[in-house]
């Protein structure tokens, strides 16, 4: 605990999404992210991980025409929050709830994101998938307690595991107001994702389980770790979507920090082994290489948001487990046989 409290002065946290109304944007979206977080209150919601999950709402104003932004992270200077809300635990879930049910999806999305990143980035960065996509669907963040600092990838992994109860009981509390939930975890948040449905699997929670669908980009953790978290989860409703990149130069990285060990977000998609392995265990392996990268190809699936709908698309391009790749000229995955 006291490793995971050290970075707690890292970031401002809280004090960086101050409302500021007062600065108008121009043609702005408007969106509320309902932001659920295992930051503690003592770190003012920065590095440090509190041991009570805390629950806020946030109204963003993402300015239009920001495609720019999918080479990197957010300028936050572009973005501003208009309006905060804390917010008691039956109180935000009431709110998600209500939200959901104004919007009309069936599916209900929850973003975990990745390692080097505060709690306004989080936010910011659901704001511009919500905004770059075309889904209706209510934004809602589980924000872990990450420094936000790129030196700190080792620090940040206990941070991950730490969260992975926060998450699972998250999942639960919406599967209790019969939301079907869509898990999509970035990176080391695809860890702290497969970490808590493994929890909620060896609690024997199929009832949350069986409402959950899992999609995984660039998911940073060894292939083994995966294999243990799908065992104890047995099995979803639906494939488990897995967005690959061999190319991602951030993923080789980390495979370098880890003796040398592949990331399940770096799978060869086109290996007829890995394809093999894919069908057999009810998985959709897509292969993003062709989408316009960053400068790591990392962050692709933000730029995949922009241009394919899941919801459009989706039933139509992706029906049986196994590999896939995406087809840049026609902007649909096609099956490999």
């Amino acid at each position: 605990m006291l490793v995971l409290l050290l970075p707690a002065c890292a970031r401002a946290g809280l004090e960086d999404l101050a409302p500021r109304p007062e600065e108008a944007v121009p043609d702005a979206t408007i969106l509320s992210v309902y932001a659920a977080t295992t930051r503690s209150e003592a770190s003012g919601f920065g590095g440090g991980a509190g041991l009570e999950t805390s629950y806020f709402r946030f109204d963003v104003a993402v300015p239009p025409g920001l495609d720019k932004l999918t080479r990197g992270l957010p300028d936050l200077s572009d973005y501003r929050i208009m309006e905060r809300e804390r917010m008691p635990r039956d109180g935000w879930l009431r709110a998600v709830k209500a939200a959901d049910v104004a919007a009309g999806e069936p599916t209900l999305g929850v973003f975990v994101h990745g390692y080097n990143m505060d709690f306004q980035k989080s936010v910011f960065r659901l704001a511009q998938i919500a905004a770059d996509s075309d889904s209706r669907g209510v934004p809602v963040l589980f924000t872990w307690p990450s420094t936000g600092k790129a030196t700190d990838y080792l620090q940040d992994r206990p941070a991950a595991l730490f969260s992975r109860d926060g998450l699972a009981e998250l999942l639960t509390d919406l599967a209790s107001q019969g939301e079907v939930v869509t898990l999509f975890g970035h990176s080391m948040g695809g860890f702290v994702s497969g970490e808590a449905l493994r929890t909620l699997g060896l609690q024997g929670r199929r009832d949350v389980l069986d409402r959950i669908d899992l999609v995984l980009a660039g998911p940073d953790m060894d292939l083994a770790v995966f294999a243990g978290q799908m065992r104890a989860i047995q099995h979803l409703h639906a494939p488990v979507v897995i967005l690959t990149a061999a190319d991602d130069r951030a993923l080789a990285t980390s495979a370098r920090i880890w003796n040398g060990n592949t990331r399940l977000g770096a799978l060869d998609a086109t290996d007829p082994t890995i394809k093999a392995l894919a069908e057999a265990h009810d998985l959709q392996l897509l292969d993003i290489s062709a989408v316009e990268a960053d400068p790591l190809g990392h962050q692709r699936f933000i730029r995949l948001a922009q241009v394919y709908s899941w919801r459009r698309d989706g039933p139509r391009d992706l029906t049986l487990p196994g590999a896939y790749v995406y087809d840049a000229l026609t902007r649909h995955f096609v099956h490999l046989d």
